[in-house]
């Protein structure tokens, strides 16, 4: 019976420990693709930027008067501006979608390793001998589903 005991903790620890391995590239996956996302953005960003940089560039060479050069400054702020709202709630998508993956991911997991470990708490119970029967209730968990806990910023 020692061995038997013995040989399914070994068990259940390679088993969290490929939970963990998986859950951990599971995450990182998640992760990298969003900041896969964000860097995409930004180097469009970036490309229509300087596009946009050079054509203003080409422009103020070919003003004749100087006035029609100060009122083309003066739009710059706006444009630029113009930009910011665009970007930022695109960023914000990426970054909310992202976080949604992680949640989802996070909670599968969660329920996952309840599951594993409501199986090996019920398989020690099963050779736990009936004279201590009270040892064995101690390793019951509750039947009803423990919510995980929620992630920062979803209340």
């Amino acid at each position: 019976m020692e061995f038997v005991m013995s040989s399914l903790r070994l068990e259940y620890v390679r088993a969290i420990q490929k939970s963990a391995l998986d859950t951990t590239f599971g995450v990182l996956s998640k992760a990298f693709a969003g900041i896969e996302k964000l860097i995409e953005l930004n180097v469009r960003t970036v490309k229509l930027s300087l596009g946009e940089s050079q054509e203003r560039l080409t422009g103020f060479f070919s003003f004749q008067q100087p006035h029609a050069l100060f009122i083309q400054q003066g739009s710059l702020g706006l444009s630029a501006l113009e930009k910011e709202h665009a970007y930022w709630p695109l960023a914000c998508k990426v970054l909310s979608e992202t976080q949604a993956e992680l949640t989802i991911l996070a909670e599968v997991q969660f329920r996952q390793f309840q599951h594993e470990a409501q199986t090996f708490v019920e398989s020690i119970r099963r050779d736990v001998p009936a004279a201590n029967e009270a040892a064995g209730a101690a390793w019951t968990f509750p039947k009803a589903p423990v919510e995980p806990p929620q992630a920062v910023g979803q209340a």
